[in-house]
């Protein structure tokens, strides 16, 4: 996938949507623009037990110079996990 945003810069991706069809949502690993993104889904029954799955996969913008490492961290019924560690090397994705 070769997508292009508002501010020019590109990434050359294999990904190019959710391996399952559902959603996806790229965003920008470096620290210095740290965010949250949440979703609420009131379908929940109390007492249940559920399991968190997604995937993951991590790209370069092509300004970056030298390796990376990308991560994610989990928060579901106020417990917080990170997500496997993924490591890029220079200009290069993580499927």
């Amino acid at each position: 996938m070769w997508t292009q945003d508002a501010s020019g810069v590109t990434a050359n991706s294999p990904v190019s949507n959710s391996p399952t069809g559902g959603n996806l949502v790229a965003v920008d690993g470096d620290k210095s623009f740290n965010a949250s993104l949440s979703q609420t889904n009131t379908r929940l029954t109390p007492g249940s037990q559920y399991c968190l799955t997604f995937y993951q996969a991590a790209a370069q913008q092509n300004t970056t110079n030298d390796a990376t490492t990308e991560q994610w961290l989990v928060t579901f019924a106020n417990q917080t996990r990170s997500s496997t560690q993924m490591s890029n090397v220079n200009h290069g994705w993580v499927g």
